[in-house]
């Protein structure tokens, strides 16, 4: 879970496949920042933090797209 800017303890869950971004969850809770990970994934998480501060010099992490056919084809289309 990465703090995110957004007003209250609202946090962001990221599930990874591999190095690769898969699911980002909005989660209100009190359980810690996670620590461990590997190295992909912790170079992921602070750039999906960096991104809050100044969102057009980051370079976010490589995504794994999942979801149907037309929702895959609607992704490539945002990703172009």
């Amino acid at each position: 879970m990465v703090s995110s800017p957004l007003p209250g303890s609202i946090r962001l869950a990221l599930w990874f496949d591999g190095d690769a971004l898969a699911s980002i969850d909005f989660v209100e809770d009190s359980r810690p920042l996670c620590n461990e990970a590997a190295a992909g994934v912790v170079q992921a998480m602070e750039s999906i933090a960096a991104y809050f501060l100044r969102p057009a010099d980051v370079k976010l992490p490589s995504l794994r797209l999942v979801g149907t056919n037309f929702q895959l084809r609607v992704w490539q289309a945002l990703c172009a």
